[in-house]
């Protein structure tokens, strides 16, 4: 096992338009502990349906791939292997592969796009000074989404996509551990991120101003949207439906803006593309303390964070919509553009 960054404290920039009434809210995040992380150069395993392990040493490594795994509290060792045989059909896979060299960043979680970028990349970034001539291992289903296939045109590897019920035989795999959990970042990393997505736009002096909108979405959408449009228009803001540009224009857009505002949801995570010392604004399902991944962000990329509650039509935040203040807002754009 190589260490590469030690277990440490993340202490986060509180919100700058912060609320005496709303600390609750972002108290419990403004210091969090984040993991060590390391990469292990493992020999003669197998991987089948996303799980990587050594059967003749009942040996897995399934808190890399099932994060649930590591508080799974399984005691019985026989248990366990019975729960794993069946979710990863190594008794019979239907087919075999051998692969020399390999390494992987995957779990559950990461084909979605918020995930694949906070949670995967960063993987890989710690990973890459242990890639020589391995390939990167991904399930069959990750190749249908075009900013997976996009992004990794970064880093100039090839990649090995790989059916769930293929049973890879590896003679060495280079397994980095998470970052950090999801939601929170290892700062060191995540700005490493950031400087690949822009190693194209340095030069570029941000000018632009953004609302991403979720009217296309399937869920979770700004009810009273015509309003808010309405009003970011007289301060020049310019509408962006994310779905319909591809990842590269999505990395363009968002590295040339100063200021981003947006409902909480996945377009959010593009301020991974924005320099350091912009702003962004993120609306809020009110009385929501939990679902802080883009004040964390925010605070780590050195990006100004300011945020608004909004009375939304359920507590799920997942799938809830909301109405915006109109009045609320505009002093908000003001608090930020001023």
């Amino acid at each position: 096992m190589k260490i590469i960054h030690k277990k440490h404290i993340d202490a986060r920039s509180k919100p700058l338009n912060l609320k005496q009434q709303d600390i609750s809210l972002f108290e419990h995040e403004l210091e969090r502990e984040i993991r060590e992380s390391h990469v292990l150069v493992l020999e003669n395993v197998s991987i089948t349906n996303e799980i990587i392990y050594r059967f003749s040493s009942l040996k897995f490594y399934t808190s890399y791939t099932h994060p649930r795994f590591e508080n799974f509290g399984v005691k019985s060792i026989a248990l366990n292997l019975l729960i794993l045989l069946k979710m990863a059909r190594i008794l019979a896979p239907k087919r075999q592969e051998k692969i020399e060299k390999a390494f992987w960043i995957t779990d559950r979680r990461s084909k979605e796009y918020f995930h694949w970028l906070t949670d995967a990349l960063p993987r890989l970034v710690i990973a890459k000074d242990f890639v020589t001539s391995h390939v990167l291992v991904l399930p069959r289903e990750y190749e249908k989404y075009p900013y997976i296939t996009a992004s990794l045109t970064l880093f100039d590897i090839p990649v090995k996509y790989c059916d769930r019920s293929t049973k890879l035989k590896i003679r060495e795999l280079i397994l980095p551990s998470h970052t950090a959990e999801s939601g929170n970042y290892n700062k060191v990393v995540i700005n490493q991120l950031r400087d690949l997505f822009l190693s194209k736009f340095r030069e570029i002096k941000p000018y632009r101003q953004i609302y991403i909108s979720r009217m296309k979405a399937k869920k979770r959408k700004v009810a009273n949207e015509d309003e808010v449009i309405a009003l970011l228009e007289t301060y020049q803001y310019e509408i962006h439906y994310f779905e319909d540009y591809s990842f590269e224009q999505q990395i363009a857009i968002c590295s040339e803006s100063t200021s981003l505002i947006g409902l909480h949801g996945a377009g959010l995570t593009n301020m991974l593309f924005m320099h350091p010392k912009t702003r962004v604004l993120e609306l809020r399902n009110e009385n929501d303390c939990k679902n802080n991944c883009y004040f964390s962000l925010a605070s780590d990329l050195n990006i100004a964070y300011y945020y608004q509650l909004s009375k939304g039509d359920q507590n799920n935040t997942h799938t809830v919509n909301v109405n915006v203040d109109i009045n609320e807002l505009r002093r908000n754009i003001e608090s930020m553009l001023h």
